[in-house]
């Protein structure tokens, strides 16, 4: 009985590779309106600004253990403010 050296059960049980994300976005918003109604407490809120700039960053990273069991992790990072 020969044993195979380069692919068995536990090789291709563990096999691991990874997928990694990034993506970042940045937006100048000239005018914003903003309506929160909250229809069961009869309350609204009302907010608006003007020149806003949106910054934003993505990074996921995700481990395939095997094919039915993957390891994900994900860190974003936001900012809103006004110019």
């Amino acid at each position: 009985m020969q044993r195979d050296t380069e692919a068995g059960p536990i090789r291709n049980c563990f096999a691991v590779s990874r997928i990694l994300n990034p993506s970042s976005s940045r937006v100048d918003i000239a005018k914003r309106h903003y309506f929160d109604e909250h229809y069961f407490r009869q309350l609204t809120f009302r907010d608006e600004g003007n020149y806003g700039r949106y910054y934003s960053v993505l990074v996921d990273i995700g481990y395939y253990l095997t094919s039915c069991a993957k390891v994900f992790t994900a860190l974003s990072w936001n900012k809103y403010g006004l110019c």
